[in-house]
């Protein structure tokens, strides 16, 4: 509404990007002045073609090719057939840009991140922590779903709902206990198959603090303003925090961004840095 009240952005495309599917989500920010509305997991076909139609390309060469139209499995060497049908990699592929190793990595990341959370999902609703079960299904739904676990995925949705119309947790075990169980389906299913990955040599390094600091305060600012170039700074960062021995919570860090959950990421790193410089947090 802002934005509109000025004359000079009258016509500026504006497409929300929101974490909801909800319905009348899309139908509320196009009343305030939006033009479009796109769901995360972002799909980057959906994307591409709300880009396309309301930013006007210069000519049809500036037209990204339609991911539709490709088969997002040819030509990939590594085979993902077995992780059916837990996960969609069809799915998985599409909406990591085609990138087959992005999309196993993340694989792995998201069993490192989510190994213990059918456990913490039961212990939560046993102790009625309302806001940490929200929270979690919120992520899970960004995390599996833009990796294609997707079962996984719906069963956050349906939770996430739930938690947003201040549902009784004694209405919502169900969901709860369908999240948990799909949750320990897909962590087997892609732990099995990270198992029988051939694990790539990372090369040796040493683990500098003040590097790891560094890197910390730079992925939190990043992620704060919102700006994708947290993205590659946490992936340099990662395995500084493994060295550290902060491997899990690095996997969860990666996950929350690469589900472009910037304000989850946001507090986990600096969650971090009060782990891996407590003096200087705390200053």
């Amino acid at each position: 509404r802002e934005i509109r009240r000025d004359n000079r952005f009258a016509a500026l495309p504006i497409i929300a990007m929101t974490a909801h599917a909800m319905a009348g989500d899309r139908e509320r920010c196009l009343e305030v002045g939006m033009n479009d509305h796109v769901v995360k997991p972002i799909d980057p076909q959906e994307l591409f073609e709300a880009l396309v139609h309301w930013c006007r390309p210069r000519s049809r060469g500036d037209v990204p090719a339609p991911i539709h139209q490709r088969n997002p499995l040819a030509g990939n060497v590594i085979d993902f057939a077995p992780l059916a049908p837990e996960v969609d990699a069809a799915a998985g592929l599409r909406r990591t840009g085609g990138k087959a190793e992005l999309l196993a990595r993340m694989l792995g990341e998201f069993v490192l991140g989510y190994a213990r959370t059918a456990a913490d999902l039961r212990h939560l609703l046993d102790i009625g922590d309302r806001a940490a079960l929200a929270r979690l299904a919120h992520t899970l739904k960004g995390s599996a779903g833009i990796i294609g676990v997707l079962e996984v995925e719906d069963a956050a949705v349906r939770l996430d709902a739930l938690m947003r119309q201040d549902t009784p947790l004694a209405a919502a075990t169900d969901s709860i206990s369908a999240l948990a169980a799909a949750l320990v389906r897909a962590v087997a299913r892609i732990s099995g198959w990270t198992a029988r990955q051939p694990q790539a040599k990372e090369p040796a390094s040493v683990v500098d603090q003040n590097t790891t600091t560094a890197l910390l305060r730079r992925a939190a600012a990043l992620l704060e303003a919102g700006d994708a170039a947290a993205l590659e700074v946490i992936d340099g960062l990662r395995p500084h925090l493994v060295g550290l021995g902060f491997g899990d919570l690095a996997a969860r860090l990666y996950s929350l961004t690469h589900s472009f959950d910037f304000e989850l990421a946001a507090a986990l790193a600096h969650s971090l840095l009060t782990m891996v410089a407590p003096d200087e947090e705390t200053a």
